[in-house]
């Protein structure tokens, strides 16, 4: 608020914008900043499956590659700190994320977060020693680590498997309430890359618009499907193609299903489909405050158009 030379108070345009179009102003590095996060978590949760599986062959000195029983086996091989950084990175970005805003998925986010991270810090049970003919055969045995010594391993595989378990748990129902708030809340506006943007951004904006609310749930069903379907062929003791172990596909198929719900709905946020002014909105005020232009308010008629008439105010904008 500014006064004048003749006294009349000169109201600046943030100043009779509503609260939700005054936040978009403001919190426009906030979302971008939580653009970065949702990126860099689901990439770091998208690589780490495939980072375990490259650092476990270059430092197992055998030329064979195994697929170890499940992710967090690779605690006790050659990719430890690969696998603690890794869940310590996605940890501290879950936990992070939006932690001063409260709502229930904010919630979720925080508990997932702290869960994450209690699963890198605390390793599973030692594994067993591979049958002879095997790859890595000839590898050295594990041996229990300072905090297995000092809690006994029981107890720390307990509080890891517990902490697993939360953790995916966790996943379903982030992708859930998302999924229930996309389908009660409507957009604002379709995704739109602006005019001279790269091929990647224009397909970023139609994966936007394509992946509504059902996408979403159907990450937390694949979630929950492969969970199941790999528990009971464990119990099945069935072989699975490649070898592979029915824990390590269900923890896959789970971060891969909720990174890419969790960057789906980071698009959102990029696009701004939920402000109430649209990036290009964002632009021209941003640039009409370092020019001190004026701001033209019309009041909208039933069309949703702007309507004409004595009713059109005029506001200066102030930095």
């Amino acid at each position: 608020m500014t006064e004048t030379n003749d006294g009349t108070h000169r109201r600046c345009a943030l100043d009779t914008m509503p609260t939700q179009d005054r936040r978009a102003i403001e919190e426009w590095n906030s979302v971008r900043s939580l653009l970065i996060i949702r990126f860099y978590g689901g990439a770091v949760g998208l690589l780490l499956p495939v980072a375990l599986i490259v650092v476990d062959f270059a430092t197992s000195g055998e030329y064979c590659v195994r697929v170890r029983d499940s992710l967090s086996v690779y605690y006790h091989s050659g990719a430890r700190d690969i696998f603690v950084i890794g869940l310590g990175i996605v940890g501290f970005l879950l936990f992070s994320y939006k932690l001063n805003r409260r709502s229930a998925a904010n919630a979720l986010s925080t508990v997932a977060g702290i869960a994450a991270i209690a699963v890198a810090a605390f390793p599973t049970r030692l594994p067993g020693a591979i049958p002879a003919g095997e790859c890595g055969a000839g590898a050295r045995p594990p041996v229990a680590t300072p905090l297995q010594l000092a809690f006994g391993a029981d107890r720390t595989a307990l509080v890891h498997a517990v902490a697993a378990l939360v953790v995916f748990a966790l996943f379903v129902l982030m992708c859930v309430t998302t999924a229930l708030h996309d389908r009660s809340n409507t957009f604002q506006r379709p995704a739109a890359a602006p005019p001279g943007s790269g091929w990647v951004r224009r397909l970023l904006a139609q994966l936007s618009n394509r992946a509504g609310w059902r996408f979403h749930l159907g990450c937390a069903v694949t979630i929950v499907a492969a969970g199941a379907l790999c528990l009971l062929a464990a119990r099945a003791r069935a072989t699975l193609p490649l070898h592979l172990g029915p824990l390590w596909v269900a923890e896959v198929v789970g971060i891969l299903a909720f990174s890419a719900s969790w960057f789906v709905k980071g698009l959102d946020d990029m696009f701004l489909r939920r402000e109430p002014w649209s990036q290009q909105d964002l632009s021209d005020i941003r640039m009409g405050v370092a020019r001190g232009d004026a701001l033209t308010l019309l009041p909208c008629g039933e069309d949703g158009l702007p309507a004409g008439g004595s009713a059109a105010r005029e506001l200066r904008y102030t930095v």
